[in-house]
């Protein structure tokens, strides 16, 4: 459950990046500041997580495509009123860049790199929630079928997943429609002086692997589904592979 794993590594530093927001949520702006608490950096401990069982390169094959995935991403429109997007400097400010989510990821793949990627916020008091979305391409042909594979038993994903975190998560219901494999966990997380519930969805489409995370209040309805927003990025991606 290698890609599991490291996804638990993202979610803790998405987790951190969101806190300040949570701390000061009056604030109408998505605007970072320098009192921003660091994310978790890659560590030791998540390169021997990945590592250890990456493949050589030369011993996968993969098909090449053309496709240009930069455009398959979830704009502002596509979310509710009140979501901003987390432009550059502000990724760059909180480490949710493609280059930081790509070093969280080093050692996950052989060659895939994020090569789409968007992020957005929410921070009002009545509807905080934070959204984060990154497609990684190519899957060399080799880790679609390990990808798939960690998959094809929810129970032990899961299993898996919680162990990684230390902490609860259970299988989002419907979340394994997407793609040509998926699944999706909802969990919580403690931080500072609330709980905030998280969503994810990972999906593999042909060579492609899509993440969606959202973070908000746990016991507040989030204004951005995460089945609904999943739905929509796997149909851009869908369209965009069948051109």
């Amino acid at each position: 459950m290698r890609i599991l794993c490291v996804c638990v590594v993202f979610l803790f530093a998405s987790t951190a990046c969101v806190l300040p927001f949570v701390s000061n949520p009056g604030e109408s702006q998505a605007t970072p500041t320098t009192a921003v608490t660091p994310p978790l950096q890659e560590t030791s401990t998540t390169s021997s997580v990945t590592a250890s069982s990456a493949t050589p390169v030369q011993n996968l094959e993969i098909t090449p495509t053309q496709v240009d995935f930069s455009q398959v991403v979830l704009t502002a429109a596509d979310l509710p009123a009140g979501f901003q997007v987390l432009d550059a400097e502000a990724q760059k400010q909180l480490k949710v860049t493609p280059d930081d989510i790509s070093n969280l990821f080093q050692g996950a793949f052989s060659v895939a790199k994020p090569t789409s990627h968007f992020a957005f916020l929410n921070a009002s008091t009545e509807a905080y929630q934070f959204v984060l979305g990154t497609l990684f391409m190519p899957l060399m042909v080799k880790e679609q079928t390990a990808f798939d594979n960690q998959l094809n038993d929810p129970s032990k994903a899961t299993q898996s997943f919680v162990s990684g975190m230390g902490g609860n998560a259970i299988v989002i219901n419907g979340a394994d429609r997407f793609g040509q494999r998926s699944i999706g966990f909802t969990f919580t997380v403690d931080a500072q002086t609330m709980t905030l519930r998280g969503d994810m969805v990972l999906a593999r489409r042909g060579e492609v692997v899509m993440l969606l995370l959202t973070m908000y209040q746990d016991g507040v309805k989030p204004t951005a589904d995460i089945l609904t927003i999943s739905s929509l990025l796997d149909q851009r991606l869908k369209d965009a592979l069948s051109h």
